[in-house]
C-alpha cells in the first residue's frame, strides 16, 4: 500500500462519524475500563474536556478512583486556577477533602464556597488546616460523617449535627469567645452519635467530663494535651473518672503531661464493665501496675496495652505478671522503661501465649549471642518484636541480624526514647 493509499484510509478512519473511528469502535464500558486506570486528579479533569462522552465516563469512574481530594498551596490535587473546573464537573462525586489554607484570604475564602456549594449535599469527610471557617447560619454540609480541623478559630462550630468521627487538633480559639469545654459540649451535645473523638489542644481536665457527659455512645477517645501538669493531681483524677459511664468505648489513648495511675484507670474499666480492647497510656508516671489485683482479670477484651512513661515506677516483674493474667493481648508497646531487658522480653513472650507485637524502646541494653537466640526462639513464626535502645551494644553477627529481622529487629535509636 503506498502512502497516498494509506492517508485516504486514515482520514477516513479518523473522522469523527465514522464507524470506523477507534472512538465509535469501543463502547462505554470499554472506554471507562481504561478510565479505571487513571489515578491523577488533573487526568480526569483532561478527560473530561475532550468530549461528552468522555466527560460522562470520567464521572462515571471518578468516585471509585479518587478517594480524597487536597487542595493547597504545595502538593495540591489540581493546580489553583482549575479548581473552580475541578468542582463544576466532579463537586457531587467527592467523597473526602483535605483543605489546607493557601494563606491567601481571599482565595481561601473562595475555595471554601466551592467546597460547600458544589458538595454540600454529599461530602462524607472534610479536613480543614490554617483556615478559619465559618459555617454561617446554616450547616452547609447534610452528610458530612468526619471533620478534622488543625490550627483553626472555627466560627458556629455547633453547628455540625451529622458525625461519626471528630478531630480537633492544635485549636487556637473560638471566635465567639467562647472557651473548648463549652464549645465542645454544644458540638457533642448536638452529635450524640459520634463513635471517635480525638482532642488535641489546650484544655482542662473538665474536659473528660464534658466528653463522658455528651457524647455517651464514644467507641475511641483519645486526649492529648500538654499542660495537665498545671492542675493538682486529684481534679485529674476526679475528673477521669467521668469515663466509667462510657460503656460503648474500646479504644482509649491519653497523651498528658502529667501522672496517671495505670490501675486506677483499670480499675475503673472493671468496676464499669467497660469492654476495652486498646489501651494506651503516653504520661510522666503510670504507677505500680498492682498485677495483683483481680480487677487485671476481669479486662478479658484487652488486646493491645502501650505504656509510654518517663519514669522509672514500672518494675519487669510487674509486666510479666500482667503478661501472666492477661492472656488475650495481642500487641504490647513499652517505651522508657529502664528496667527492661532481653531477659524480660523473653518472659513477656513466654507467657503472652496470644502476643504477635512487641516494641521497646529502652534507655540501655546490651545483648549477647545466647540472650539473642531465647527471644528469637520464642518470635519465630509467631510475633514481631522490635526493640530500639539508647547506650549498650549488640554482640550478634550483622548477617544473622539482618537474617531474622522480620521477627527480631534490634535497632540503636536515633534519638532518646
Amino acid at each position: 500500500m503506498d502512502f497516498i493509499t494509506y492517508f485516504k484510509n486514515w482520514l477516513v478512519i479518523s473522522a469523527e462519524n465514522s464507524p470506523y473511528n477507534i472512538l465509535n469502535m469501543l463502547n462505554n464500558d470499554c472506554i471507562e475500563e481504561v478510565f479505571r486506570r487513571v489515578k491523577n486528579v488533573t487526568d480526569f479533569l483532561n478527560m473530561a474536556q475532550v468530549c461528552q462522552r468522555f466527560q460522562n465516563c470520567a464521572k462515571n469512574c471518578f468516585r471509585t478512583q479518587i478517594r480524597c481530594i487536597k487542595i493547597n498551596g504545595k502538593d495540591s490535587s489540581v493546580p489553583l486556577e482549575r479548581v473552580q473546573e475541578l468542582f463544576d464537573l466532579f463537586g457531587p462525586l467527592m467523597q473526602s477533602i483535605t483543605f489546607e489554607s493557601t494563606f491567601d484570604v481571599e482565595q481561601d475564602d473562595y475555595i471554601f464556597g466551592l467546597i460547600t456549594n458544589a458538595c454540600g449535599e454529599t461530602l462524607a469527610e472534610l479536613s480543614i488546616i490554617d483556615y478559619n471557617p465559618n459555617f454561617g447560619d446554616q450547616m452547609p454540609f447534610k452528610e458530612l460523617k468526619t471533620l478534622d480541623m488543625c490550627r483553626i478559630s472555627p466560627q458556629n462550630f455547633r453547628l455540625v449535627t451529622t458525625l461519626n468521627t471528630l478531630r480537633i487538633r492544635d485549636l487556637r480559639r473560638f471566635q465567639d469567645g467562647r472557651s473548648l469545654d463549652d464549645a465542645l459540649s454544644d458540638l457533642l451535645s448536638s452529635n450524640t452519635q459520634l463513635q471517635e473523638l480525638v482532642v488535641n489542644c489546650c484544655g482542662s481536665p473538665s474536659i473528660f467530663r464534658v466528653i463522658a457527659k455528651c457524647a455517651p455512645n464514644l467507641v475511641n477517645l483519645t486526649v492529648e494535651t500538654p499542660h495537665f501538669d498545671a492542675f493538682p493531681q486529684k481534679h485529674v483524677k476526679e475528673n477521669l473518672l467521668h469515663l466509667g459511664t462510657l460503656r460503648q468505648l474500646r479504644s482509649l489513648k491519653l497523651d498528658l503531661y502529667c501522672f496517671i495511675s495505670l490501675a486506677s484507670i483499670v480499675n475503673l474499666f472493671a468496676k464499669n464493665g467497660i469492654a476495652i480492647e486498646k489501651l494506651s497510656m503516653k504520661v510522666c508516671s503510670v504507677g505500680p501496675l498492682k498485677y495483683h489485683n483481680e480487677q487485671w482479670l476481669s479486662l478479658k477484651a484487652l488486646k493491645q496495652l502501650d505504656i509510654l512513661t518517663w519514669s522509672d515506677d514500672v518494675c519487669i516483674d510487674e509486666l510479666v505478671n500482667v503478661m501472666k493474667k492477661q492472656t488475650t493481648l495481642e500487641r504490647m508497646e513499652i517505651v522508657s522503661l529502664r528496667a527492661l531487658n532481653m531477659s524480660g522480653i523473653e518472659n513477656i513472650l513466654k507467657y503472652g501465649k496470644n502476643l504477635n507485637q512487641l516494641v521497646a524502646s529502652i534507655s540501655v541494653l546490651n545483648v549477647d549471642l545466647k540472650s539473642y537466640e531465647s527471644v528469637l526462639n520464642l518470635a519465630r513464626n509467631r510475633a514481631n518484636v522490635k526493640i530500639g535502645f539508647g547506650c549498650g551494644k549488640v554482640y550478634v553477627p550483622d548477617d544473622i541480624l539482618e537474617k531474622n529481622r522480620n521477627w527480631l529487629d534490634i535497632q540503636k535509636n536515633t534519638k532518646r526514647p
